[in-house]
């Protein structure tokens, strides 16, 4: 061990560790006693990642109440608080007494993909069990980690020492490692979930949000020719130990769209998400965004203390829209054509259209693309696109037309928008819309069009969109009302 790791600047790294060296030789039970109280501690630290957590918790579990989030929270650190305790038993306990704490299902799915040849690349998540789960891995198999060093030269020097005793530690950006080692016909093992805001980085949705993602699995499969398949842990209620579970290797993987593929990822982890939410990480800061385009979810100060007695401002959310949502965005978009509509169209062309031209269709929440912005846990945005024929209208607008738009002749559509007076002219249109083109895009639509509100044109046109002549649409009892159909080549990515 090199000399500088006695230096003073090390002495509470160790002080730490000889903690972590004391907490592994206990038995399962007193260790979980132990994680526990690490855990209450950590709670009543005034912590930045805690409010980080409580923000991710917010924006992808919005469907839990704010005591329900509270809860998880809790559980949540103590399940960090036993992650301490786990990552003393990854470095220092015998494969022997892993075993004996672990289940191993799906094992055959890996031993099948290793059949053909062509190794097998496991992906896996940031969740609080990561470190003793693939050290259970590596118990079973011979298994290639993909690893960050860690900023404390002292701790990234014992975890590499750790993983060089009980399998193969590749750094993440040794990408030629990898190959070479599923060329070797070896198991490939990385969590690709994290915020990742490099070169080739894609915006792909994770609990419904844009999320700055990883697109290396795809890339990994296609060199490689390897399977794909996932690779999750948890840890099992009481003193029952840790359930891990290989997947079956994915099919058509990878597809032709890099971002697709991401989200077929993303929707498994949320999946495992949903099984086991306290054991998440929710501490890092998920949602960072590609350029300043994209909301700020955490705030310049996410990692600095609020003043006491006050409460950080949250920004605003971008979700995909459920069907749970639909009484208070039937509320939404009348309350937004009553009131922002009244200086462009008479009352009974509001109330007209409010029966069929403006309404939620939802087909476009079946279909996924559909979107709500939250500000403080209330709806006040909402609108989507479309790769289906149907132009504009809610679900009581007859002659809807659900047939599949291509995307080489045809323009993709953008849908229902409508913002609560409340909040006009704060952005949220505009975070909307340019969503919802980046979808069409990525979607391979290279124009998109739509019919507008007089309103509505200022945010279109101000966005590229050009006119056509007005048009007039038929609402009921005599009345019509007058739309702007619009148009917009999309820039190339």
């Amino acid at each position: 061990m090199p000399l500088a790791f006695f230096l003073p600047k090390y002495w509470v790294t160790w002080v730490g560790l000889a903690a972590m060296r004391a907490v592994e030789p206990l038995s399962y039970p007193a260790q979980r006693r132990v994680g526990n109280a690490i855990g209450m501690l950590l709670r009543r630290l005034p912590l930045s990642y805690l409010r980080i957590a409580r923000r991710n918790i917010a924006l992808c579990l919005p469907e839990l109440s704010p005591s329900e989030q509270e809860c998880l929270l809790n559980r949540h650190c103590e399940s960090l608080g036993m992650a301490l305790c786990e990552t003393a038993d990854t470095w220092w306990s015998t494969d022997r007494r892993l075993n004996q704490l672990a289940e191993v299902q799906g094992l055959h799915h890996l031993q099948a993909a290793l059949a053909k040849g062509r190794g097998a690349i496991l992906v896996g998540g940031h969740f609080t069990t990561i470190e003793i789960s693939t050290r259970i891995l590596g118990t079973v198999v011979p298994l290639n980690v993909v690893y960050r060093p860690m900023k404390n030269a002292l701790l990234s020097h014992i975890m590499f020492s750790s993983f060089c005793r009980h399998g193969n530690p590749i750094p993440k950006d040794d990408i030629r490692t990898m190959v070479r080692a599923l060329k070797n016909n070896e198991a490939v093992w990385f969590a690709p979930d994290q915020s990742y805001r490099n070169k080739g980085a894609a915006m792909a949705n994770f609990f419904g949000i844009p999320a700055a993602s990883n697109p290396a699995t795809s890339r990994l499969a296609r060199i490689s020719g390897a399977a794909v398949m996932t690779y999750f842990g948890e840890r099992l209620p009481g003193n029952a130990g840790y359930r891990v579970v290989i997947g079956p290797a994915f099919d058509n993987f990878p597809g032709v769209d890099p971002v697709e593929d991401v989200e077929r990822y993303n929707r498994l982890l949320e999946a495992q998400v949903r099984l086991v939410p306290e054991q998440y990480l929710w501490v890092h800061r998920r949602f960072k965004g590609l350029s300043g385009d994209y909301p700020d979810y955490y705030g310049r100060d996410s990692r600095n203390p609020a003043p006491h007695g006050t409460t950080a401002a949250l920004m605003p959310i971008l979700r995909k829209a459920t069907l749970a949502d639909v009484p208070a965005l039937n509320a939404l978009i009348a309350r937004s054509a009553r009131v922002l509509s009244s200086e462009d169209y008479r009352a009974p062309q509001i109330e007209g259209a409010l029966r069929g031209a403006f309404g939620v269709d939802t087909q476009l929440l079946a279909d996924e693309t559909y979107f709500v912005v939250e500000d403080g846990g209330q709806i006040v945005g909402c609108g989507g696109w479309s790769f289906r024929s149907t132009l504009f209208g809610g679900d009581a607008r007859a002659g809807r037309d659900p047939s599949t738009l291509d995307p080489a002749t045809e323009a993709a559509k953008i849908r229902a928008f409508f913002v609560d007076p409340s909040h006009a002219r704060r952005g949220i249109g505009s975070l909307l819309l340019e969503h919802c083109e980046k979808q069409a895009r990525a979607h391979g639509y290279t124009q998109v069009e739509l019919m507008a509100t007089l309103p509505g044109v200022r945010l279109y046109a101000a966005r590229g969109y050009v006119g056509a002549p007005q048009v007039h649409i038929d609402v009921g009892s005599g009345e019509t009302i007058e739309f702007i159909p619009m148009r917009k080549a999309l820039e190339p990515v």
